[in-house]
């Protein structure tokens, strides 16, 4: 039960809660899994469940009033009342802080919030806001502000891109700036990010095909030669503005680009560190308003950002600079963070659970360029240490310094443990099949993926260290036996239960042909079926809510 997921989906009175969770015990479960929400309830995930006042309604709000001040406590209680096992899914990297506001903007609720890239970031656990020295912090970059944006050049793929979407796999010929015009450009600028207005001076456009390198935010090559691309060059210009766009008239499926690596400024000769995206945000009410009313979402994090990044559009947002730290993820080389998720693995063990699963995935990892941030001082420290190189002044190997965080991570794992074996409570860990053979790719099942970490730690050891093990891959449907072959022999070996992450919304993984694949794999004990909650979008989940606070189960009979 994915807690917040589930009362953002429809109104829980504490009646409803409590029949709901007893509706599972009365079908059969004995055990349940309970998402906790990060301390402070921040939004983890999408701007309507914290700042909407109006439009559409907000049912977690709604229940986390109705629910009294501990949603998660209450859900335990009503959950050891049904006899069931609680186990509480604990994210340490969740903090929240996944959208922004315009500079200088106060949201309705979700007051906890703190200045980034584009404006304030909020929604945060607050405590980030005591201590945002101990986020993650990016690498140092000489972004020079203070000198004026003279020339722009946007990059548009013209081949085939092999990401398996069809509009991507269209190919252009090189008659694609005849056939396909950009035409009507405009420019604004804007000083907060929140209201652009014209750019008031002349400019020049010129256009030409060549071959070009693609690389990722990451500089890793896209494709592996040269392919063509259409380049589109805005030059005569004197922008000093700390924010600007660019859109133009066009049909977005001949525009595909990877906004933050194929688009690019200049001051003269010199290239310019600016960030840019194609994503309008929303305003306070939820409502999508023009660009030049609420500006854009730089870096959008949460459940949106699925590949090397590439995007169609006709509507690009500048802004200077980088994001110094990544929002509401902290560091794991802090003792000061170490203790704060034990502190909140002691305010589990007090509600009663009966153990506590360790997710190393959230929805505040996601970052475009992730190999440049990990750079904070202790990190740096270990770093050096160990290979003698210091990333500050030098180019590092991010494998490295993802395996550098992974041994602090571990040094949380061993005290979680001590700290759960004392009280007689379990350990779960939840693996991915990325940590086997890790690389810098951002797609699915892949270490950088935007929900993973971005930490390496060492999976053997964590299976050494854990009561059981659930390995959390995204399966769609499919169930292979050799996804995450290593992490199941080795648990296996070591006599520990392994469970099977099933998605019952999102990966639709609920069905007999996955089922009888798993059922042939002797190393796994069972599955973990993942989001309780049945809603109109997604119909895969077990129990629906209807608006009058009737209950359904929707359990398939036939499986």
């Amino acid at each position: 039960m994915d807690l917040d997921y589930d009362l953002s989906c429809a109104f829980h009175t504490p009646e409803i809660l409590e029949r709901k969770i007893r509706m599972l015990a009365e079908h059969g479960f004995e055990r349940l899994l309970i998402v906790a929400p990060p301390p402070g309830n921040p939004d983890y995930s999408h701007a309507a469940r914290v700042l909407s006042e109006d439009g559409p309604p907000n049912f977690l709000r709604q229940s986390r009033n109705a629910l009294g001040d501990d949603p998660l406590e209450l859900a335990v209680k009503y959950a050891k009342l049904a006899g069931l096992e609680v186990i509480i899914e604990f994210k340490p990297y969740e903090g929240g802080g996944v959208f922004t506001i315009p500079d200088g903007a106060i949201p309705h609720c979700g007051r906890n919030y703190m200045e980034t890239l584009g404006g304030r970031s909020v929604g945060l656990d607050p405590f980030i806001l005591e201590h945002p020295e101990f986020l993650l912090e990016r690498k140092p970059c000489d972004d020079l502000r203070s000198k004026p944006v003279n020339r722009i050049e946007l990059v548009f793929v013209l081949d085939k891109i092999d990401d398996g979407d069809g509009m991507k796999q269209i190919s252009f010929d090189d008659n694609a700036v005849s056939m396909f015009p950009a035409r009507e450009f405009q420019i604004h600028i804007s000083s907060d990010n929140g209201t652009y207005i014209p750019y008031g001076e002349p400019f020049e456009i010129a256009e030409h095909v060549a071959l070009r390198t693609v690389t990722d935010a990451n500089g890793e090559p896209v494709f592996p030669s040269p392919v063509r691309c259409r380049i589109i060059e805005i030059y005569g210009l004197k922008i000093e503005s700390p924010y600007f766009s660019i859109c133009f008239r066009g049909d977005e499926k001949a525009f595909r680009t990877i906004p933050f690596s194929m688009c690019t400024v200049f001051s003269v000769d010199s290239k310019l560190t600016a960030t840019v995206s194609p994503t309008v945000r929303n305003d306070v009410s939820v409502r999508q308003l023009p660009f030049n009313r609420v500006g854009f979402e730089f870096e959008e994090v949460g459940p949106y950002y699925w590949d090397c990044g590439w995007r169609s559009c006709t509507i690009l947002g500048f802004a200077r600079g980088r994001m110094k730290h990544l929002r509401g993820s902290l560091c794991e080389a802090y003792p000061e963070v170490r203790k704060y998720w034990l502190q909140q693995i002691s305010n589990f063990i007090a509600m009663g659970v009966d153990g506590v699963e360790v997710r190393l995935q959230s929805h505040c990892s996601g970052v475009t360029d992730f190999v440049n941030y990990g750079f904070n001082p202790p990190l740096a420290e270990a770093y050096l240490e160990k290979y003698a190189a210091d990333i500050l002044a030098e180019p590092c190997d991010p494998i490295k310094l993802m395996q550098i965080r992974g041994r602090f991570f571990e040094m949380f794992i061993q005290d979680a443990k001590k700290l759960l074996l004392r009280n007689k409570r379990k350990l779960l860990i939840q693996l991915h099949a990325c940590m086997e053979k890790p690389s810098l790719s951002p797609v699915f099942h892949k270490l950088g993926f935007w929900a993973n970490a971005k930490i390496l730690p060492d999976w053997r050891r964590l299976i050494e260290l854990a009561d059981e093990v659930v390995i959390k891959d995204y399966n769609f449907g499919e169930y292979s036996i050799h996804v995450a072959d290593e992490i199941k022999n080795f648990a296996a070996e070591k006599q520990k239960p392994l469970w099977v992450h099933c998605y019952l919304q999102q990966g639709h993984d609920w069905n007999s042909r996955f089922l009888n694949a798993l059922n042939s794999d002797s190393r796994v004990t069972g599955i973990l079926l993942y989001e309780v909650v049945w809603n109109k979008r997604e119909n895969d989940g077990i129990i629906r809510l209807d608006s009058d606070g009737k209950l359904h189960w929707m359990m398939p009979e036939n499986i």
